[in-house]
């Protein structure tokens, strides 16, 4: 039976998604790593938090870190946000109203503007805790202490080009892990799941102006990403792994190479 998560939202509806989708996001990242070679991985856990809870990663008495979910490799752990996770795809919503796109959007996916109205927080959720997800995949291969010991360059330029990269790969993974497991039938992949999954990578990216019909947005531009890409690249990595996932190429080594070739960096050694 293909993993599903509730419409709305609710504290144990987040729980609940977040095991489900973890359960066979990691399954098939399990095997992806086999496929490299790296036949013994430790699944990671997960904690859903308010306020950020004592950890060995993030200090919680930063300002807005609350907001963002994240990964920390020195316990394994992926930290879900119960603060971003009621809104995931009703920021979109709110910018395709603006942008008088949301009845084109919801016409192209035979679905009506009441149907994309309320969004569906709890997808946008499992869809940014599999950009998570990728960074566990990252730090199970290798590819993590690799990207950072590129990241602590002394050199700006250096270092903000292996961050882009890692996050970008791990945008890529998210694509991946969610159409690997819906070609495999273990994810749920209607219509409005693949909206729900495109909505939240395009809020990933922060700025939603400049959105038109079909998740188009304005291209970046190389020497202007600070870490992450914005709308337009994010979901072009997700788009990448997705591709990728439906038809069963690696996941891991796409994403990488992808990644290294747009940012102009090395690939690293496990791809």
């Amino acid at each position: 039976m293909a993993v599903s998560c509730a419409r709305s939202y609710s504290r144990a509806g987040l729980a609940a998604c977040i095991t489900a989708s973890s359960r066979v996001y990691v399954a098939v990242w399990t095997a992806d790593l086999a496929d490299r070679g790296i036949a013994t991985v430790k699944a990671p856990k997960f904690v859903a938090f308010d306020a950020v809870p004592k950890n060995p990663c993030v200090d919680g008495s930063l300002g807005d870190v609350a907001v963002a979910s994240f990964w920390c490799g020195k316990d394994n752990t992926v930290y879900v946000s119960r603060f971003a996770a009621p809104y995931w795809t009703t920021q979109y919503v709110t910018a395709a109203i603006e942008a008088k796109v949301l009845a084109t959007d919801a016409a192209a996916l035979g679905l009506t503007v009441t149907d994309l109205r309320k969004g569906s927080p709890l997808t946008g959720a499992a869809t940014e805790y599999a950009h998570e997800l990728g960074h566990w995949v990252q730090e199970s291969s290798g590819e993590m202490a690799w990207y950072q010991k590129r990241i602590d360059s002394t050199n700006f330029e250096v270092s903000n080009a292996y961050k882009l990269a890692s996050e970008l790969s791990a945008d890529c993974m998210a694509g991946w892990a969610q159409a690997r497991t819906a070609a495999r039938g273990t994810w749920r992949q209607t219509e409005l799941d693949v909206w729900a999954q495109r909505a939240t990578m395009a809020e990933l990216g922060a700025d939603l102006t400049g959105l038109k019909a079909g998740f188009v947005f304005p291209k970046e531009k190389l020497d202007g990403m600070i870490a992450y890409g914005g709308p337009y690249t994010r979901l072009r990595f997700y788009d990448i792994g997705y591709a990728a996932g439906h038809g069963g190429r690696a996941g891991l080594a796409t994403c990488a190479r992808a990644a290294a070739t747009f940012t102009k960096t090395t690939v690293p050694p496990k791809a």
